[in-house]
């Protein structure tokens, strides 16, 4: 007897168990409690006490299919289980059927999605999907809206395709994976290893940095497939000078004339800035003109030019 709906039935037999089926079978998805009597020449005896109440038939139909194309050229069938009907869903079975001349296919998964290989490529494909479980298997769900299959990954596109950073700094990528015929199969960055040239730089999951002023290239690899992208590194700002000449000799009296080049820390050239430098001498017997430094005392004299906080120094020798 049904609590909900169901159709009653029932079945006679000679041992336990009984089974009700064909003519007499019970309503899917219904819930029943069964009842036995026992019957001797003598008439029906008193029915049993109600079984446990179970849910009928197998799996109701999935629901909400949605089909995919993916980086391995599979097409990926997602979508929502349906009740079990009292037993536990074993498997979930997807099929896949072309509109114009494709190879039909299928897969059993136990859960969503299922991912399905060998279907052609460039051919329109809708999926359906069925639930199994103890009772067997259930009604197809509803197609999926129909889906053109890609190909395999065949090359990448690197976001972003320029980007510019100081030395040191770093650059987020992406890759997007595309099929022989440039359609989209989506976002392959965490399959992709991203690598730099020259080597002075590193890439650290998607991220990549560089310390040498110029143009790098990033490389995003996934199986077979890549892409590029370029990386133009900048000098960072001043770090330290260098004064030429780095030594020298004149004699008491005499003069020497020098100029201070700039470094970032990681020593890319910013160039000349002997202008915007300040030019010490020591000891304090000797003096700087701008560039151009001397000393009356014989021996050996520290030239220091000064930009901010960056310095460089040079060796005066008096003779």
């Amino acid at each position: 007897m049904s609590s909900n709906g169901g159709m009653t039935r029932s079945a006679a037999g000679t041992v336990s168990p009984i089974t009700l089926s064909g003519l007499n079978a019970l309503t899917t998805a219904k819930t029943y409690t069964c009842t036995v009597t026992a019957t001797n020449a003598r008439g029906a005896g008193i029915a049993s006490a109600p079984s446990a109440a179970v849910i009928v038939g197998s799996p109701t139909a999935p629901t909400g299919v949605t089909v995919a194309n993916v980086a391995s050229g599979q097409l990926k069938i997602s979508f929502t289980a349906g009740a079990n009907n009292g037993r536990t869903i074993t498997s979930f079975t997807a099929a896949c059927t072309s509109t114009n001349g494709g190879v039909s296919g299928s897969h059993a998964g136990s859960a969503s999605p299922i991912l399905l290989s060998g279907l052609t490529t460039a051919k329109t494909y809708t999926c359906t999907v069925t639930a199994t479980n103890g009772r067997g298997a259930g009604l197809s769900s509803a197609p999926s809206a129909p889906i053109v299959k890609f190909g395999a990954l065949d090359h990448l596109v690197v976001s972003p395709a320029s980007a510019s950073i100081s030395a040191g700094g770093s650059q987020a990528y992406t890759a997007e994976g595309f099929d022989q015929f440039n359609n989209d199969l989506g976002d392959v960055t965490g399959a992709s290893t991203f690598t730099i040239a020259p080597a002075d730089g590193s890439c650290t999951g998607a991220s990549c940095t560089a310390t040498v002023a110029g143009a790098h290239t990033v490389t995003a690899t996934d199986g077979t497939a890549t892409g590029t992208a370029t990386l133009t590194v900048n000098a960072g700002p001043l770090d330290h000078l260098v004064v030429s000449p780095a030594s020298a000799s004149i004699s008491a009296g005499g003069s020497q004339a020098y100029t201070a080049e700039g470094f970032d820390q990681f020593n890319n050239d910013l160039g000349d800035v002997t202008g915007a430098s300040t030019f010490t001498i020591a000891p304090a017997d000797g003096s700087c003109t701008g560039a151009s430094c001397t000393a009356t005392v014989a021996g050996a004299h520290t030239v220091t030019a000064t930009d901010g906080t960056a310095t460089g120094t040079a060796t005066l020798t008096i003779s």
